[in-house]
């Protein structure tokens, strides 16, 4: 059997296991059902609403309880509404109530019938109109937030101040270093304590030594993983394309899944053993995030170079050039520690840091990623001898594309504008257009694994000359171009949701979480419905 029908045949097995055992648990084990909407539920929920949106938390909060609100006001009107209607048609059964001051058959049960139902009609209709105002006061309130967030973002993002050229904004900085340095030395001393706490005698050296101790177990993991994966695949995928891109999403995904497992549980065991204040522990929440992140960018930038098995890379580069950017991924990885660092110490401290830390480092950081970059590449072609420089040149300038050439031509135009920008003083702007940029590198990177992905799994699963395709041919008795017809429809579905997708990430915050990921793509989802896409300010702030 092939391992595709091993993993069928497991998966099969796995879900009759469980259908067993729920209908071993009985009724017993039937969840509890939810509790029922009252209006008063409903208002405590509005009271919860925070009355600002200055950060990114705040923003999840504030759309979070708003989408919780209006979903429960729909569900208490549509239960109320049944009510209302079977009032009504009672209502309408009884007939209508004898004109005032005509003489009346009607007998008093009736009357005080009618008047019962009138009251219970017109209170439902109150609370209803009361569930349907309180969606509008929500949804209002979550407008009026975000617009004054995205003023606020627009007046910082175009606010220009001293130039770094100038002497001026060299002194302002020294000056602003002093209140800085305060507040860090405070946070460094709330994870003293926490770290003196939680391994009480143990020396400063022991630390070190163990830090040192698991940096090198979890370099060793990931090698070993990686021989691992390389040794599965050769032996259980199948021969082709999709053994080549499924071995490098595996390879992501192992340095996420062991980055964050390490991290997890480092931070679980200190965090039980010590007394950690609350900056602290938000602090090293954000670090084991950022440690998943760097290990992805990390993981798919080896994935994409593969210099360890030339013959498994996916983009189109020589050995040479791939060797020679083997460091690109920890740089990348490094910039983007540096980029985000300080926007996350400032969501833990009192006063954020000043504006050479927020913004100048990171676009520095940028810039020098950049031409390091350039040099490695430059360096590749360097290496060769004189005559295969110029012999490769030539090759390369007429088989290079021309979307290539007018991609190289914006980068060049946008480093440009990055350093006017910090020359003239607009150091918000050029942090987040640096910022932005570095995430559609990385975006782009991930699409195009993901891309690969998609199109060799359906051609390997449906396409009339792959194993698994002749077999469906065979059983089933379709025909060649019926299958070839059916893994390229499925190949250009899986390419839409995965540009869609990239199109959410592109306007997403460095960083982000695949949920961030998912809520955002609700959103726009929903204003793609409407009509009303826009960009979200709040998604580069």
């Amino acid at each position: 059997m092939t391992w595709i029908t091993r993993c069928a045949l497991m998966l099969v097995a796995l879900l009759l296991a469980c259908s067993g055992a729920l209908a071993q648990q009985g009724p017993a084990s039937a969840t509890p059902a939810p509790p029922e909407i009252t209006l008063e539920s409903l208002r405590l929920k509005v009271e919860q609403i925070p009355e600002t949106a200055d950060t990114d938390e705040d923003v999840q909060r504030l759309n979070t309880l708003t989408d919780e609100i209006t979903a429960e006001s729909e569900r208490f009107v549509a239960s109320r509404t049944t009510q209302l209607n079977d009032l009504n048609a009672r209502l309408g059964e009884l007939g209508p109530a004898p004109a005032q001051g005509a003489a009346s058959t009607e007998t008093p049960d009736i009357t005080r019938q009618r008047a019962a139902l009138t009251k219970q009609r017109n209170a439902i209709d109150a609370d209803i109109r009361l569930a349907r105002l309180l969606i509008v006061n929500a949804q209002q309130h979550r407008t009026e937030m975000l617009a004054q967030r995205r003023a606020v973002f627009e007046a910082k993002l175009f606010e220009r101040s001293l130039s770094p050229l100038t002497s001026s904004f060299w002194e302002r900085m020294s000056d602003e270093w002093q209140g800085d340095k305060e507040d860090l030395a405070g946070l460094s001393k709330e994870f003293g304590r926490g770290i003196e706490s939680a391994l009480g005698e143990t020396g400063w050296f022991a630390i070190a030594l163990g830090l040192l101790l698991g940096i090198g177990a979890l370099a060793l993991a990931i090698r070993v993983m990686e021989a691992c994966l390389a040794w599965l695949a050769a032996r259980s995928f199948p021969i082709g394309r999709l053994r080549r891109s499924l071995l490098a999403l595996l390879t992501v995904l192992a340095y996420v899944l062991i980055a964050g497992l390490a991290g997890t549980a480092v931070w679980g065991t200190v965090e039980r053993l010590g007394d950690w204040g609350t900056r602290t522990t938000r602090l090293a929440g954000m670090l084991v995030q950022w440690l998943m992140f760097l290990a992805f960018v990390v993981g798919l930038g080896r994935a994409m170079l593969s210099n360890r098995r030339p013959s498994w890379r996916l983009p189109p580069i020589t050995d040479g050039v791939a060797r020679r950017l083997w460091p690109l991924p920890w740089l990348v990885a490094l910039c983007a520690l540096v980029s985000g660092a300080p926007l996350s110490i400032n969501q833990v401290i009192d006063d954020p840091l000043n504006s050479m830390l927020t913004n100048l480092m990171p676009v520095a950081a940028f810039l020098a990623t950049c031409m390091l970059t350039v040099f490695l590449v430059r360096q590749s072609r360097i290496g060769a001898s004189g005559a295969e420089s110029e012999a490769a040149d030539t090759a390369a300038a007429v088989e290079r594309p021309a979307w290539v050439s007018l991609l190289r031509g914006l980068v060049g135009m946008v480093l440009l504008a990055l350093l006017l920008l910090v020359a003239v003083g607009y150091l918000a702007f050029a942090r987040v257009l640096a910022g932005q940029i570095l995430w559609a590198g990385i975006v782009a990177v991930l699409g195009y694994l993901l891309l690969k992905f998609a199109d060799d799994l359906w051609m390997s699963l449906l396409s009339s000359r792959s194993t698994s395709g002749q077999k469906l041919q065979k059983s089933m008795g379709l025909r060649a171009q019926t299958l070839d017809q059916a893994a390229v429809l499925m190949s250009a579905l899986s390419r839409i949701v995965i540009a869609f997708y990239m199109v959410v990430a592109f306007i997403a915050p460095l960083g982000s979480t695949p949920g961030e990921l998912a809520q955002r793509s609700g959103r726009v989802s929903t204003r793609l419905k409407v009509g009303e896409f826009e960009l979200d300010s709040s998604a580069i702030l």
